[in-house]
């Protein structure tokens, strides 16, 4: 998907499991099966889809509209896969797809900054450290098997 940033222009940012498994573990987290991106839910985004789709079935993956405000993006079989959740600003806040209680303060996305993970730059919210605190609590370096956060 980073690849595709600047070809699509599409603003991104890494957060829940995989933010916290890049900034964390500086991988995926064990036994983790999908890719968390975030977009902002706007027109424009949803009017890059049939382009997107168009690239990512060339590379024999699927990618499909969720009930929920997320579209995903796999390769079948489904094993694997990435969400895109869809958020949006609303006031000081970022409205998640996720459940209420994911809602994150905006002030934490920020401009966003960068990780090198595998030789590839990862957007990711400004401040990280202080976004992982608000969904993991303050011990959030220390793994909890099948701990989802505040969500």
């Amino acid at each position: 998907f980073p690849s595709h940033d600047s070809e699509n222009n599409v603003d991104y940012y890494v957060d829940h499991g995989t933010l916290l498994g890049i900034y964390r573990e500086k991988d995926i987290i064990l036994d983790d099966n999908d890719v968390d991106i975030c977009v902002f839910d706007t027109q424009e985004f949803h009017d890059k889809i049939p382009k997107m789709k168009k690239e990512l079935n060339k590379k024999n993956l699927v990618i499909e509209k969720q009930t929920w405000s997320a579209y995903r993006v796999y390769y079948p079989p489904f094993r694997y896969f990435c969400d895109i959740y869809l958020v949006r600003k609303d006031g000081y806040m970022i409205r998640d797809a996720v459940t209420p209680k994911s809602d994150i303060p905006i002030s934490l996305v920020g401009k966003k900054s960068i990780i090198k993970w595998k030789d590839v730059d990862v957007k990711c919210p400004e401040k990280i450290h202080d976004l992982l605190v608000f969904r993991y609590g303050e011990d959030y370096m220390i793994p909890k098997r099948g701990f989802k956060g505040n969500i």
